[in-house]
């Protein structure tokens, strides 16, 4: 006997109710998951993650019974996601052998010959400002890095996140304050 394909995930109706569309859903969405994604976790890894997001939708679809709560569904998903790759990153970067120079081995940086002081200079405050944005509360972190990671409008934003636009500016303008009190309050204590 054949099996019957479950009908919500090609568009057909379950319990009285509309089917999700994941393909739909997806495309609607997928700004949101990755803005959550690049909130939590490095832009390098945000492919991956997003994959891993959109298998565990695939993999749910027959609990999620409509759209409603499902933006909030994915939000929380995507940042367990992230944070569980960075855990994993984490553990992974602890058993590394380091080689002789007392480097990790994958880490492969440009030639130090052919990179400039000022390269370096700006390398440093550029990694010093993006681990001090991971510091901050999430709905500050995520607005932060869609607009200067991701180069996002502020009206983009608003509409990844589902939140009002002047919302965003606000959070906007308290992320970078945070970041440039935290970024100062680190430098003088150092000095």
């Amino acid at each position: 006997m054949a099996s019957q394909p479950d009908p919500r995930a090609n568009g057909g109706e379950d319990d009285g109710g509309p089917a999700l569309d994941l393909d739909q859903v997806w495309r609607s969405e997928r700004r949101l998951v990755a803005a959550v994604l690049l909130a939590h976790a490095r832009p390098e890894d945000l492919e991956d993650l997003l994959q891993e997001v959109a298998l565990k939708l695939v993999a749910n679809v027959t609990t999620l019974k409509c759209r409603q709560g499902i933006r909030a569904w994915l939000k929380t998903i995507a940042t367990h996601v992230a944070l569980e790759a960075a855990r994993r990153r984490s553990a992974r970067r602890r058993h590394l052998p380091l080689d002789t120079n007392g480097s990790n081995p994958d880490e492969i940086a440009a030639p130090e010959d052919v990179r400039t002081d000022e390269m370096q200079d700006a390398e440093a405050a550029a990694d010093q400002a993006l681990r001090v944005a991971h510091t901050l509360p999430a709905g500050y972190r995520e607005v932060l890095m869609l607009r200067c990671v991701q180069g996002m409008s502020q009206k983009h934003i608003a509409e990844a996140l589902g939140l009002p636009e002047t919302t965003v500016e606000t959070r906007l303008a308290r992320a970078r304050r945070m970041l440039r009190e935290e970024i100062e309050r680190r430098r003088a204590t150092r000095s």
